[in-house]
């Protein structure tokens, strides 16, 4: 991970890094082994970046 990589990641993010769209995303959501979302207000959806890094990593 970059120092100055921010902390959290949204989808929009997940997708350009990683090469995968929207829907398997919210597929891979279903596995319970699948970073769960931050909770934030304005119902915007984030993940923390490093949880994201490290179960991409693993599969």
């Amino acid at each position: 991970m970059e120092r100055n990589a921010p902390r959290f990641i949204t989808v929009k993010e997940i997708e350009a890094e990683y090469g995968i769209c929207r829907k398997t995303i919210w597929k891979l959501r279903q596995h319970p082994e699948f970073p769960k979302p931050v909770d934030l207000p304005m119902r915007r959806v984030l993940f923390r970046r490093s949880d994201v890094e490290q179960y991409m990593d693993s599969i």
